[in-house]
């Protein structure tokens, strides 16, 4: 009976310690329109529009540009984190904060050449109006179980005119 209470308390330890989130402070350069964050293996695209109604249109996509398929693993129901930050640097939104995701290891699979498409519709009420950008982080922990190292190549960013 301790071994199985063992084997349980491990089980249990792993699998919380294997749930946490990945966020990212944004920086790097910014970029007008869209912009697209590539390398040999995937590119990021992420797209902005003002759709009229005191809203921001981000869509986002993911390609596999590799001959073979490949699977992303994520640490939680989370695929991508998204930040919006005023010209002054402040941080004015953040997907994660305002979200809730499932507590459990998942992974999406993705075919040679394959681009999958993701949209948020953010309210811009409570933001300024000046120049506000928006980086996106494909939150991946592995690629085909292999630990992500060169996490640049799931980043893009995008800047966007609030009127």
């Amino acid at each position: 009976m301790k071994h199985v209470f063992s084997i349980l308390m491990a089980l249990g330890l792993i699998f919380m310690t294997a749930c946490g989130q990945t966020a990212t402070s944004p920086g790097g350069d910014q970029a007008e329109g869209n912009d697209a964050a590539m390398n040999s293996d995937w590119a990021v695209n992420v797209t902005t529009e003002q759709n009229g109604e005191g809203e921001v249109v981000v869509d986002i996509e993911i390609t596999n540009q590799m001959d073979e398929a490949a699977t992303l693993d994520f640490t939680s129901g989370q695929k991508y984190e998204l930040v919006v930050v005023d010209e002054e640097g402040n941080e004015v939104y953040r997907y994660s904060n305002e979200m809730m995701f499932t507590m459990a290891l998942t992974s999406e699979t993705f075919e040679p050449g394959e681009t999958k498409s993701y949209q948020e519709t953010l309210s811009t009420d409570q933001w300024s109006s000046s120049t506000h950008t928006i980086y996106i982080e494909v939150v991946a922990a592995a690629v085909d179980g292999e630990e992500v190292e060169n996490k640049e190549q799931f980043k893009a960013e995008s800047s966007i005119e609030i009127e």
